[in-house]
């Protein structure tokens, strides 16, 4: 059995029975008042005027309306694919929170040293804090940032003690 689509204003396809390379992608028959015969999922022939239907066969009327079966634009993007906040969560699990306000991937890349500090972000050398990425201790901005506020709030603890003992 036979699908013949019929009544196709425009019918633009490549020329041949198989796929083109470089020039010959651009290889293409345009047939005005055309038709199409479909078997078994694939065309099976194309021409203009009417087709010779025998019974059983299937006739679907295009309405004159422009037709390209067999081009095939590998360069064509879906406008929009759906929202993707989701996402980040789906391809690393563990890494989102509902409750985030932010959310970033980030890596220690940025520096391959670290500069060691003890359990009050001091280093060896007394009154220094080292922190954020440039000492080893983020990946990027919001490490970074988080970093930071722990050896200032790690700081203000050891200037409170100081001061205490005064």
């Amino acid at each position: 059995m036979t699908t013949y689509i019929t009544n196709i204003g425009l019918l633009a396809t490549p020329r041949g029975d198989s796929a083109r390379r470089g020039r010959r992608q651009g290889e293409i028959t345009l047939l005005r008042d055309a038709w199409v015969a479909v078997e078994g999922g694939k065309i099976a022939a194309v021409g203009q005027g009417q087709p010779a239907p025998e019974d059983g066969d299937t006739l679907l009327d295009a309405g004159g309306r422009l037709m390209t079966p067999g081009l095939v634009d590998a360069h064509t993007h879906l406008i929009f694919g759906g929202w993707r906040q989701n996402e980040l969560g789906q391809k690393l699990r563990g890494y989102d929170d509902p409750d985030a306000v932010l959310t970033a991937v980030e890596s220690r890349s940025s520096s391959p040293v670290r500069i060691p500090r003890d359990g009050t972000c001091q280093s060896s050398l007394r009154g220094l804090y080292p922190c954020g990425e440039g000492a080893g201790y983020a990946g990027g901005i919001l490490s970074a940032a988080a970093d930071g506020m722990h050896c200032a709030e790690q700081l203000c603890q050891s200037i409170q003690k100081e001061s205490d003992c005064l």
